[in-house]
């Protein structure tokens, strides 16, 4: 999927649409997760995610390297919390567009 197939369906979703957990928020800078409340969430960020993309939205402006951080690397996770309460991971949640969403008609 090239840059050009996403185009026309960035459209803001509604933050209560998105029913999101108490460790994001949108903020005018993007997506933000707290990191002290990440630690206490069950399923953390993983969940959110799996959630976020079966709900055929997604990440748009996605920092991947915060992102797969945030999955992957505990130490690093463990580290960064010691020194910033938050990251930015993406400049904002769009739905996937129409193309890639999953057809209900089967």
């Amino acid at each position: 999927m090239t840059s050009a197939d996403l185009q026309g369906d960035t459209s803001d979703i509604p933050q209560a649409e998105l029913m999101l957990p108490g460790f994001i928020s949108i903020k005018p800078e993007g997506v933000i997760v707290d990191l002290r409340a990440l630690t206490l969430a069950t399923g953390g960020f993983e969940l959110f995610v799996n959630r976020l993309f079966t709900g055929e939205m997604r990440f748009s402006g996605l920092d991947y390297a915060a992102f797969l951080k945030l999955l992957y690397d505990a130490d690093w996770l463990a580290a960064i919390q010691g020194k910033c309460a938050e990251a930015r991971i993406a400049k904002k949640i769009v739905r996937f567009p129409r193309s890639a969403r999953r057809s209900t008609n089967r």
